[in-house]
């Protein structure tokens, strides 16, 4: 082991291989819901290079539980692209159609000219987008698939959850890695925090693979990324006693189908890197309102099946906590900053307010009715709703969110009439 700056550790080469051929895989949750996005072939390849590990494979409560929360939303979005590409063609082929259309030499084409094909060629892309979606695995199938290689491979729920969610608001708010480009959110730091615990426990050195390519996790200059911040090595190294590395999940694949190409084979190598590539292109904050109005429907409309109100209810009790909760926000941050009108604002009012409201949440949307699961599952989906219109971009939907139930129900009900 070598040591760089500031009393920073990094592995030499021999200690790479070390932690590749004894470590624990620690795959995050972003790259357990890209496999929603993988065809069949694909996708057994990527999970037979987790279970290549045996033993070794691993997952964090916190990680479980978000996959348990975002399964059905990704692969809700991933249908919803191909929705998308379907009516990017046939806006390409009315515009292409009209172009053509517009040309006003007579009879400028001899028969038979690729001219007259162009409505064929679209409509043949379109039947292959369709056979693609028929193709699509069924969700449940992939959340089974994954949940049967982690079982018994999942940690537990720390005891001290809640003092951990006030320790990664500090570290937030302190700009401490992992986490701080999250806005807040503490699902990345309550992951960090129990792989340390499950190195430290097992003695082992930790490989994380995951899809986050924000800076809070990487160490980069001059646009290239060298592996994992240094002051995450030294924190895990300097609690644990054990290594830390990280890699993406292309890299990851890479490195298995170096080793046995049989298991997995470059073609699925580079469709991770063109799922990495399509994501990082689009974007947290550049999703298309296809998959913004996906996302919402599909939580809003699983809630509703679960709860006996309606959808614009359930989005009303969500936007008043999330209204609230801003506010309180909002007033922390002038706080600190020494500004704002402290003398009107009545913080222990609006405090109890928010809590009167989650309490009556959880009351509706925690089923005593339901199984254990069920409960969490709805629980979760309720929690990922209050997530969504707490970014800004996601609020700016709702009124179309609304307009698209509504429609939905209209439609429904003219077809139940039309059946009756």
């Amino acid at each position: 082991m070598r040591k760089i700056f500031h009393g920073f550790y990094e592995p030499t080469k021999k200690e790479l291989e070390k932690i590749w051929k004894t470590g624990l895989l620690v795959p995050d949750t972003n790259v357990l819901l890209h496999l929603f996005r993988f065809m069949p072939a694909r996708r057994a390849e990527v999970l037979a290079a987790f279970k290549s590990f045996g033993d070794r494979l691993w997952l964090p409560h916190q990680a479980g539980a978000e996959f348990q929360a975002d399964w059905r939303d990704a692969d809700s979005t991933n249908r919803a692209a191909y929705q998308k590409l379907k009516d990017e063609l046939l806006k390409k082929r009315n515009e292409v159609e009209g172009a053509i259309g517009a040309f006003s030499r007579f009879d400028p084409w001899p028969q038979g000219s690729s001219m007259d094909e162009i409505g064929k060629f679209f409509e043949r892309l379109t039947v292959e987008v369709e056979v693609a979606v028929r193709q699509l695995p069924d969700a449940l199938s992939v959340f089974k698939d994954v949940t049967n290689i982690f079982d018994g491979k999942v940690g537990n729920q720390p005891a001290d959850i809640e003092q951990r969610r006030k320790e990664a608001l500090r570290r937030f708010e302190a700009k401490i890695p992992p986490g701080y480009k999250d806005k807040g959110r503490p699902g990345d730091y309550l992951i960090w925090a129990e792989m340390k615990d499950k190195a430290k426990a097992a003695q082992l050195p930790v490989i994380f693979v995951t899809d986050d390519n924000k800076e809070d996790w990487w160490a980069r200059h001059d646009g290239k990324t060298f592996g994992p911040r240094p002051e995450l090595r030294h924190e895990f190294f300097d609690t644990t006693g054990q290594f830390f590395h990280v890699y993406s999940p292309s890299r990851f694949l890479a490195f298995v189908s170096s080793e046995n190409e049989e298991l997995v084979s470059k073609e699925t190598v580079k469709e991770m890197e063109r799922v990495q590539e399509t994501r990082e292109a689009g974007g947290s904050h550049k999703q298309s309102t296809l998959f913004r109005h996906s996302e919402m429907l599909n939580i809003v409309t699983v809630l509703a099946m679960r709860s006996a109100i309606s959808e614009e209810e359930i989005i009303k009790i969500a936007m008043k906590i999330t209204n609230v909760s801003g506010r309180i926000s909002d007033e922390k941050s002038l706080r600190l900053a020494g500004d704002g009108n402290l003398d009107d604002f009545d913080f222990n009012s609006l405090k109890n307010h928010l809590e009167k409201l989650s309490a009556e949440a959880h009351q509706i949307f925690y089923n005593k009715n339901e199984d254990d699961t069920e409960k969490v599952n709805t629980w979760h989906a309720f929690l990922k709703l209050l997530d969504c219109f707490s970014r800004r971009e996601y609020w700016e939907q709702i009124p179309k969110l609304m307009d698209v139930i509504r429609s939905n129900r209209d439609a429904n009900d003219l077809y139940r009439r039309k059946r009756g």
